[in-house]
């Protein structure tokens, strides 16, 4: 099983001193308050950001106020500085990655989905099909003639259970004693049943 490093990190975002005494030695003037936006990571990389917290020192004696240790009198304080501060854009990195990487596959299987259809109007002698005979069946088909509207395939030699094997079945070579014709239409149906996966065009 493999296990994805993550987990939740911060960042100082806002300082500013504040106005309220500080609580251990009745200094006013003199506690520093420090706004934290919280995000989550994975492998180190920020997804997203997960609520911001503060913490306070008095300059004075040195007293630190964790988040939860936090005066109530500095709530409006933090709130008004929670509000003034913004989450630095980098916090998305993981998401904005997500995004980048799902919009570059939708735009790659468009334009092979598009590949495939005009290879299938306008077929050349040596296209090579990969085909999905079922859930656990996939293999090869080379053209070997273009007659009209006719095709003639010759199948791979071989057949795999695993899509990833397909461009080691065409170093095995074709059956080029077996010949199949199919027309143009009969390609279009397969096509849009998901049999046809791809068609490499030398």
């Amino acid at each position: 099983m493999i296990h994805i490093r993550g987990g939740e990190r911060s960042t100082l975002i806002k300082s500013e001193i504040i106005a309220e005494k500080c609580p251990n030695c009745q200094n006013s003037f003199c506690v520093t308050m420090n706004i934290y936006q919280k995000y989550i990571h994975i492998l180190w990389v920020p997804f997203i950001p997960n609520g911001k917290v503060c913490t306070s020192t008095c300059e004075k004696c040195l007293q630190s106020f964790s988040f939860l240790q936090t005066p109530f009198s500095f709530v409006p304080d933090f709130e008004r500085l929670k509000r003034n501060s913004k989450t630095p854009l980098w916090h998305f990195t993981g998401l904005f990655l997500v995004v980048f990487a799902i919009s570059g596959i939708v735009f790659y299987n468009k334009q092979n989905n598009q590949k495939i259809i005009d290879y299938i109007r306008h077929p050349h002698v040596n296209d090579v099909y990969e085909l999905k005979i079922n859930d656990t069946t996939y293999t090869l088909y080379r053209i070997v003639k273009v007659k009209n509207d006719t095709i003639d395939f010759s199948p791979a030699k071989y057949q795999s259970n695993q899509e990833s094997d397909l461009s080691d079945l065409a170093e095995k070579g074709f059956d080029t004693h077996s010949v199949y014709p199919v027309v143009k239409s009969g390609l279009q149906k397969m096509n849009k049943k998901d049999e046809i996966i791809d068609i490499d065009r030398k």
